[in-house]
């Protein structure tokens, strides 16, 4: 089947391995779709463009991630948009593959670490070509840097709505109890964290603190709006 595949390369961040890019966007190309085949362009502008410029191609960029099947990213040269645009992909449940010249640049930890994410360290550019058959094939999930599947991504989302769920719960509890009962019923808990802070708002009066706690908290922004809708409505 043929796939659609993000392939990510320094821009502004330094174009020393641009030739590399268009040899592997190329070598991809002879069977399956690149996206960002200006990737490997050698005329690419590397100057600052205007807010308007940059928001077209932020736009630009994560549409196509969001349509990609696959992420190949080329990592020797650090680059704060490709390690943003792996974040993006790992956030989408994108597989994402990396590879990096081992003899000249040492990978990050954020990348090297993450399970989420296939490291391929190479050589030689010769390396390069028989992983990406694989990856193109769908063998390329090495062991022990294996993407979940959808099946496990989807229970970590539902185990962190929960968790949220529970949050919502023990905010419910601060109508009729002193913060302090909520000590234990929380603790060794995941949404310990929040219950703290509903704790916090109830004893300083200020539930805006809840408000910037829940901003990051969970996708499930449903529940966390419910949350702070619970804390308010105690407060009124």
């Amino acid at each position: 089947m043929n796939k659609n595949v993000y392939f990510a390369g320094s821009i502004r961040g330094g174009r020393v391995d641009a030739d590399l890019y268009k040899r592997i966007i190329d070598y991809i190309m002879q069977t399956d779709t690149v996206l960002t085949e200006h990737v490997g362009k050698s005329d690419l502008s590397l100057k600052a463009q205007t807010r308007e410029i940059d928001t077209h191609i932020y736009e630009r960029d994560t549409n196509w991630l969001k349509s990609s099947d696959v992420v190949i990213a080329e990592c020797t040269c650090p680059s704060l948009g490709v390690g943003y645009e792996l974040a993006f992909a790992e956030a989408h449940n994108i597989p994402v593959h990396i590879f990096y010249d081992k003899s000249k640049s040492n990978i990050s930890a954020m990348l090297n670490g993450n399970h989420n994410f296939t490291v391929i360290p190479y050589a030689t550019e010769s390396e390069i070509y028989p992983h990406i058959d694989k990856i193109l094939r769908g063998e390329g999930l090495a062991a022990g840097k294996q993407l979940v599947d959808r099946q496990e991504w989807e229970m970590r989302q539902f185990r962190v709505s929960h968790s949220c769920l529970s949050a919502l719960r023990f905010s419910a509890a601060l109508a009729n109890e002193e913060p302090s009962s909520l000590d234990e019923k929380a603790r060794g808990t995941q949404p310990f964290g929040l219950v703290a802070c509903l704790k916090k708002c109830l004893l300083l009066g200020d539930v805006s603190l809840l408000r910037r706690r829940l901003t990051p908290c969970c996708p499930a922004s449903w529940t966390a709006h419910a949350c702070l809708a619970t804390c308010l409505s105690r407060r009124a």
